[in-house]
């Protein structure tokens, strides 16, 4: 029995890992068919709105839980919010480290290929560790069950969050 749940465990690793490349390629398809000046938008608009989730999420993660909830809920809301605080700092990380980079890499121009490689690089491996990091939250963040409504209202709000970074 162990070697097929290994299997899967391995398949769904496989699974996660192509969906993963083929969101960057698909990324990447329209930045390798212009040969303009690379464009920070798209990089910046990321690391806003990453860092704008953090913000929202660690919010949420000081919000006081309800009175009235049983034991259990009780310790589960305060797992919640340590996980909601680990995930805010999480992204408030990866956005911080970004944003730096993107402010050091200097604009490009037309005709300067290695530093456009350079900068196309920087933007394949920025995506990949983004969409790792959605992929890990909302992965995370579906495995609380909640028998309180309120706590799963808590949680439908930072699934919503989680779904404008996408």
């Amino acid at each position: 029995m162990q070697p097929i749940i290994r299997a899967r465990k391995t398949s769904a690793n496989v699974v996660l890992c192509l969906l993963l490349l083929i969101a960057s390629s698909a990324t990447l398809s329209d930045t390798n068919r212009t040969n303009e000046l690379w464009d920070f938008g798209v990089a910046k608009q990321r690391v806003e709105a990453l860092k704008k989730v953090s913000d929202r999420m660690g919010a949420m993660a000081k919000e006081p839980l309800p009175k009235g909830l049983s034991a259990g809920d009780r310790t589960d809301g305060f797992a919640y919010q340590q996980w909601l605080r680990n995930t805010a700092r999480k992204l408030h990380h990866l956005s911080r480290g970004w944003n730096v980079l993107l402010r050091r890499v200097p604009k490009s121009r037309p005709g300067n290929n290695a530093q456009i490689e350079r900068m196309q690089e920087m933007n394949r491996s920025f995506s990949v560790q983004y969409l790792n990091m959605l992929a890990t939250v909302k992965k995370e963040i579906a495995g609380f069950d909640w028998g309180s409504p309120v706590l799963r209202e808590r949680q439908q709000r930072a699934m919503g969050l989680l779904d404008t970074l996408q």
